[in-house]
């Protein structure tokens, strides 16, 4: 069955057994809950939002005419604002995106949205103490006097800014208090319809992006999906490139990416989500496609009528399950056990609401989904966030499910070192340090309980012990990184 035939029985079938927009059949014991509203006006627009990195109870939120919001989410049915950087801290340039890093988060600065005419500019945030949020540094471009920015990325000493029309923009942040420009770079418009037409080169926007082990995935919009070695900050080098041969020829949106190992799942607006192996990036091949619009057979005339536009998108490794903020049809929940047979199996809101999403963020079992007020390409009288939750999974990786062993880890936030204390005298056979994603990340001597921890970001951590009787795990907050 195609997926779009799938999806629209699917929708039949969940409208006739429930009534409520949070339903979800993937989802262990039922689908998302509605939490809250964090309400905004129309003229101070939510974008891109971030659940705290740190694991502590707080929101950041893009909100573009409004700067940058902090809410405190203790709890999560009442989430309280605890403080507002507006734009004039900013250089008057609005809040488009954002990320964090560690103690510090990154803003993408100006407008590009038609209207107000902003260049693309870039900010640091230090949320040592959210509610006492400062910027150490803001930085607009000489060089260009419009497009504003989509995205940022950081890694290592250097932070990438997707500045639209204008390309990548690469600075120096290893002083955060003087963000320093290194180099523009603009990835070429001939990829994948040939020379543009004149008046068609705005149409390809550096949007979304992430960087690994200073290779740059870059989502250039009309462009495709771009490859660039950034080894050399002051020449970076595209050396791949991709795109859907399906849609050559048509209005290829790429918005948005997420790598996973050797995968990567981006969002290409109206033609739904792609899941790509990228094992080897000068080979990159399709393994999956889930494009419930028909976009090969409408495209191009579908765009403004499109019941769904795919942009940000959040993973949850542990479910196998992809968060698809999908504009008028709010949230698609997609199975991805299988990356070569993506399918749609649960949502949220729903095509008929006049209300639409942007953005949407992850973080343990809670849920964030930004929504725009606008007009094109689809309606929306509504803008704000709104707050849900879900049914955690527990990931394979961490959790035998035969006897675990049981020990303590303290101090738990721990800083520097941590140590174990064991309620048996079992021999331990190894203890393993494991990302969010239940991925290994460092192994300990198993014959020392004190654990060095210098060197590793913060974060949340699963701490593994494997001994005769089984293996535990135990989640471990770090909260300084290097």
């Amino acid at each position: 069955m195609r997926h779009a035939d799938h999806l629209f029985t699917c929708l039949l079938v969940l409208c006739a057994v429930c009534a409520q927009p949070g339903f979800s059949q993937c989802l262990p014991e039922g689908g998302p809950e509605f939490q809250s509203d964090i309400p905004s006006v129309p003229s101070q627009n939510t974008m891109t939002m971030r659940r705290d990195r740190l694991d502590r109870p707080y929101l950041y939120i893009a909100s573009k005419e409004g700067g940058l919001r902090i809410f405190n989410i203790s709890d999560l049915s009442a989430p309280q604002s605890v403080k507002v950087i507006p734009t004039a801290d900013l250089g008057g340039l609005q809040v488009m995106s954002l990320e964090q890093y560690g103690r510090y988060l990154y803003l993408a600065l100006g407008n590009h949205f038609p209207g107000v005419v902003q260049s693309p500019g870039m900010a640091i945030v230090d949320v040592d103490e959210p509610e006492a949020a400062i910027v150490t540094d803001f930085w607009a471009s000489p060089d260009f006097s419009s497009g504003g920015a989509g995205v940022v990325r950081a890694e290592g000493d250097y932070a990438y800014l997707g500045g639209m029309d204008n390309g990548l923009i690469i600075l120096d942040v290893a002083d955060k208090e003087h963000i320093a420009h290194v180099r523009n770079f603009k990835p070429d418009l001939d990829f994948p319809h040939g020379p543009p037409p004149p008046g068609d080169t705005a149409k390809f926007n550096a949007r979304g992006m992430e960087v690994r082990n200073d290779t740059l995935w870059l989502c250039y919009d009309r462009g495709g999906l771009r490859v660039i070695d950034v080894r050399d900050k002051s020449a970076p080098v595209e050396f791949s490139r991709y795109c859907n041969s399906i849609l050559t020829g048509f209005a290829t949106a790429y918005n948005n990416i997420i790598l996973r190992g050797n995968l990567a799942f981006l969002a290409i607006d109206y033609c739904g989500v792609e899941v790509l192996d990228v094992s080897d990036p000068l080979h990159i091949a399709q393994k999956g496609w889930w494009e419930p619009w028909t976009c090969p057979t409408n495209n191009p005339f579908v765009w403004g009528g499109s019941p769904g536009h795919a942009n940000e998108l959040a993973y949850d490794e542990d479910c196998k399950l992809l968060f698809v903020a999908t504009g008028k049809s709010d949230l698609h929940i997609l199975s991805v056990s299988d990356p070569a047979q993506p399918d749609s199996c649960g949502f949220f809101g729903g095509v008929d609401n006049q209300i639409g999403t942007w953005g949407v963020d992850l973080w343990q079992n809670s849920l964030f989904l930004s929504y725009i007020f606008t007009v094109v390409p689809f309606q929306s009288n509504w803008t704000g966030v709104k707050v849900l939750t879900y049914p955690a999974c527990t990931p394979d990786a961490v959790f035998n499910p035969g006897t675990a062993p049981d020990f303590q880890v303290y101090p738990n936030p721990a800083n520097g070192t941590a140590r174990l204390q064991f309620t048996t005298g079992d021999r331990v056979l190894r203890i393993a340090l494991l990302d969010a994603a239940g991925r290994p990340f460092r192994s300990f001597d198993p014959d020392n309980g004190e654990l060095n921890l210098e060197g590793i970001p913060a974060g949340m951590y699963y701490l593994q012990v494997v001994m005769a009787n089984g293996v535990g795990a135990k989640k471990l907050l770090i909260t300084k990184g290097y």
